[in-house]
This record gives C-alpha cells, sequence and structure tokens, in this order.
C-alpha cells in the first residue's frame, strides 16, 4: 500500500521549486514574497480503477503594476509538467493541461493565474 497522496504533493512540490523557491501546499504563509505559487489537489473519480486521477490546481500569484512575471511564470509550470510522465518510486502519475485562466483580485496590484492539470496516476 502507498501513500500516494504525499508522494504526489512531494514530487508536485519538487518540481515547482525548480521554477520559484517559494512554493506552498493549499495555504500560503501569511509572509509570503511574491511571486509564489500555491497548489492543491483533489481526486476525481473517472470509473477506471487501475488508476486514480486528480484535478491539480496551481495559482501563481505576483504584485505589481504588470503581468510579465506572473506570465513567465505560469508559463513555466506549463512547460515544466505538460505531458509530463514522471514515474517515480510508488507512483507514476503523467500531467496533462487542462486550462489556464486570469484571476481578476480586488487589489489591482495583485496579478493571479490559476492553471489546471489532471493528473492520471498508477500505483507500482
Amino acid at each position: 500500500m502507498t501513500m500516494r497522496t504525499n508522494d504526489l504533493k512531494k514530487l508536485i512540490q519538487t518540481k515547482l521549486k525548480t521554477v520559484t523557491s517559494l512554493v506552498y501546499h493549499e495555504i500560503a504563509d501569511e509572509k509570503a514574497l511574491y511571486p509564489h505559487i500555491v497548489f492543491g489537489f483533489d481526486r476525481i473519480d473517472l470509473g477506471d480503477l487501475s488508476r486514480q486521477d486528480y484535478v491539480l490546481v496551481i495559482d501563481v500569484w505576483d504584485k505589481g503594476n504588470s503581468t510579465t512575471r506572473v506570465d513567465d511564470l505560469a508559463d513555466s509550470v506549463e512547460n515544466l509538467l505538460q505531458a509530463e510522465n514522471l514515474p517515480q518510486e510508488n507512483v507514476l502519475p503523467t500531467f496533462y493541461l487542462m486550462d489556464e485562466r486570469n484571476v481578476l483580485d480586488e487589489d489591482k496590484a495583485i496579478k493571479h493565474k490559476q492553471i489546471r492539470f489532471q493528473i492520471q496516476n498508477y500505483d507500482r
């Protein structure tokens, strides 16, 4: 029996830290600097008994007048994970881009993009 949730979380955190060192699972630190990434995922049941599917939600945050950094960081995340098969010791996930969207904030200085991936995961 594997601990697939924690294995996936560790893998995602490690991969995202290659594009920025400020990566948080579900909730950013209150004093988090910009830009930073927050990620989380939910299990979805597509009826396939041989794998587990998840939706990975990645929020890219920046603060400033320009969207350049948030756009570049979002592009880096997409390039990093799109169609990537990343076998690990206990899990065998493949990532597929679902969509990307801009998220407007009441604070006009906050720049926010959300990227979603489907993860198709098999256990070893």
